[in-house]
């Protein structure tokens, strides 16, 4: 799986045999968060789905191949194209991770017939990201803005974003459950 960690360490794997299927894909999707946040947070996005992929097993790969994208004619004869409505109307929901919101993007793209799905997905970031802020940067950088530097903007305003809501208290997911006023027992020593 990933390279460095002993063969030893617990991935994520699907249990489709479970009786409950819905409690079973909670305890799997909480795993791969822990997964991604932890010992595969350095992989590239490709690395990513590639694990992902892997963590669900055979079973979970034939039913991705069973998808069905939902598609629109656009023209008639010759210059018929197959564009995919949910692309076109896909924004960055509130809350939604950005990681998330690219990964979707890219699996979206994969259902259309064009070569520069590249410049497509750079596109929908910068128009259609949450922050308005990735929106304004990935505007500033126009000509110059690839895909790579989309990408790495979101990810920056949404840790900078995260990163604040600690220091102010407002993470939901952290708790501070009381401050200690008692000195330390260990003082620092002078050098």
């Amino acid at each position: 799986m990933a390279e460095g960690y002993p063969s030893s360490y617990n991935w994520p794997t699907m249990n489709w045999q479970a009786k409950d299927l819905d409690k079973e894909w909670e305890r799997f999707y909480q795993h791969c968060e822990f997964a991604f946040g932890g010992p595969l947070s350095k992989c590239t996005e490709k690395e990513k789905i590639c694990n992902l992929m892997s963590f669900v097993g055979d079973k979970g790969r034939e039913m991705y191949l069973t998808f069905q994208w939902n598609t629109i004619q656009v023209g008639t004869g010759e210059n018929t194209q197959q564009v995919t409505v949910q692309f076109d109307r896909r924004c960055q929901k509130q809350g939604e991770t950005f990681d998330d919101f690219v990964t979707d993007l890219k699996l979206l793209a994969r259902g259309l017939d064009i070569e520069q799905t590249d410049k497509l997905i750079r596109n929908a970031i910068a128009c259609k990201s949450f922050d308005e802020r990735v929106k304004q940067r990935c505007l500033e950088k126009s000509k110059n803005l690839t895909l790579e530097t989309a990408i790495n903007i979101g990810r920056l305003f949404e840790a900078t974003k995260d990163g604040m809501q600690v220091i102010t208290g407002e993470d939901p997911n952290v708790t501070v459950h009381g401050v200690s006023t008692k000195p330390n027992r260990f003082p620092r020593r002078k050098h």
